[in-house]
């Protein structure tokens, strides 16, 4: 009787170590698990992107680079409007810019996000990236750093990915964006109509 009380609370204490031991891997893992998102997900629009915090992606999360000299932090500003418009080029993989198409999107050789704006006698042919892909059916490598894949979640939010550096924005409730290697919950976004 006692060699099977003692088999009894070995086999309850083997079972509750399981089920804790997959609980918490449960809660402690991050599926980020996507596929790229179609034109019937995501179809050419403007947008208000928003965080998993709550915050709308906004152009002063970025650093904006005048587009004639190409520097930063000199006195330019980005857009005030929240939203982007998203321009598709392949699938899964679109230019954000803003409305006016004065300001768009890019990752800076650095891993950070910064955006092009257009100020008076600029010339932004092709500086956003070109908006097909070649007749080869290839994505312009001179173009590479202006567009990003966007990856749906099962839960109906999306990643932006960087087509050149293969990082993910991540913009944390203190309004910090930045790219990371491998994507976290606040690396998701919703996307709704502007």
């Amino acid at each position: 009787m006692e060699t099977q009380t003692l088999i009894l609370l070995v086999s309850i204490a083997i079972i509750t170590l399981v089920l804790l031991t997959m609980c918490i891997f449960k809660f402690e893992s991050f599926q980020h698990i996507a596929l790229p998102a179609t034109s019937s997900d995501l179809p050419d629009g403007t947008y208000i992107i928003t965080s998993h915090g709550g915050i709308n992606l906004a152009s002063n999360y970025v650093t904006p680079v005048q587009c004639n000299n190409f520097l930063y932090n000199h006195p330019i500003k980005g857009s005030d409007k929240t939203s982007w418009t998203l321009q598709r080029v392949a699938d899964g993989v679109y230019i954000l810019k803003k409305p006016d198409g004065l300001e768009c999107l890019y990752s800076n050789i650095d891993r950070t996000v910064r955006s092009y704006v257009f100020d008076t006698g600029c010339n932004k042919k092709n500086l956003c990236g070109t908006t097909k892909p070649s007749y080869t059916g290839n994505l312009d490598e001179n173009s590479i750093h202006t567009y990003f894949m966007i990856l749906k979640h099962p839960n109906n939010k999306y990643y932006i990915k960087s087509m050149s550096n293969d990082m993910y924005f991540t913009l944390s409730n203190n309004g910090t964006l930045t790219l990371r290697q491998e994507p976290t919950e606040d690396s998701l976004f919703s996307f709704s109509r502007a």
